[in-house]
């Protein structure tokens, strides 16, 4: 994986490049991959049944596609051996459960409201912040305890939000 996202692939895979995405099996992905990266590209044996790591592989390029995170946002909270343990029993359910688990587990590694640590790292309480970006106190208040989702805000809160914070908008929106 970690290939993936340093050869850039995972980046044109993100941003939907057909160059990736149209015509290439995942073995011919991978090839591409190892290729750019000056590996060795070793012949491929085709099984017969989907493996555990094509299972992880698959449910983690859709997790990214369902979530729109990157997948180097993705594995700073899920390691692949986690995605893998995973397999049993989300292989046989519908994906949108694995998509629930994984944003679960997502959310319980993340270390609180992303607008909240700017905040404060900014030294700013939320009524000055909320002076500061015209949006309300009560809503940065539900942002912040996560009754409220900033990444179905406006974007122009967002903005607003990340301006008045001296920061990019990805960096208070949550990852989900």
């Amino acid at each position: 994986m970690e290939l993936f996202i340093d050869t850039g692939y995972a980046r044109l895979f993100e941003m939907g490049d057909p160059s990736v995405l149209v015509g290439h099996s995942g073995v011919e992905l991978g090839e591409m991959v190892l290729e750019k990266a000056g590996r060795e590209v070793l012949e491929y044996n085709p099984r017969f049944y989907r493996s555990k790591d094509y299972w992880a592989g698959w449910a983690l390029a859709y997790y990214e596609w369902y979530s729109s995170l990157s997948f180097k946002e993705i594995l700073s909270k899920v390691s692949m051996s986690d995605i893998e343990n995973l397999y049993y029993p989300y292989h046989e359910m519908d994906i949108t459960s694995f998509c629930e688990e994984m944003s679960r587990l997502i959310k319980n590694r993340s270390n609180g409201s992303r607008l909240k640590g700017q905040r404060l790292e900014f030294h700013m309480t939320q009524k000055r912040l909320s002076e500061e970006s015209g949006v309300s106190k009560r809503l940065i208040e539900q942002y912040e305890a996560g009754t409220r989702s900033l990444r179905k805000a406006s974007a122009e809160s967002v903005i607003e939000l990340s301006k008045a914070l001296h920061c990019n908008p990805e960096d208070i929106l949550e990852y989900l």
